[in-house]
C-alpha cells in the first residue's frame, strides 16, 4: 500500500482510492497548477489516449480524475501506475 501511495505522489494525486477492482486517481483542485502544463501530466495524458481501455479520464464536480478498471490487487494497481510513470 505504501508503494501504492508512492506512485500516486509522482502522479501528483491528492488523493487515490481502491474499490472494487477500481483505482481512482484524484489530481489536484488548483486548475491554474502549473501541473497541468507539465511532462508528467502530458503523460498521464498520451497514457489515456493510447490505452481508452485500461484507463479513463473524466472531470468530477470541477476535479480532474483517472479510474483503472479491472485490476485484482494493490500490486497490479501499483504496475499499473509504473506504466503510466514511464
Amino acid at each position: 500500500v505504501l508503494r501504492l501511495q508512492w506512485v500516486a505522489k509522482k502522479l501528483a494525486f491528492e488523493k487515490i482510492t481502491f474499490k472494487k477492482g477500481t483505482l481512482r486517481g484524484y489530481f489536484i483542485t488548483d486548475k491554474q497548477s502549473a501541473f497541468f502544463d507539465s511532462v508528467m501530466f502530458n503523460k498521464i495524458l498520451h497514457f489515456a489516449q493510447i490505452h481508452p481501455r485500461l484507463c479513463n479520464l473524466k472531470e468530477v464536480k470541477d476535479s480532474l480524475r483517472i479510474a483503472f478498471d479491472n485490476l485484482n490487487s494493490v500490486d497490479e494497481a501499483v504496475e499499473m501506475l509504473e506504466m503510466v510513470v514511464k
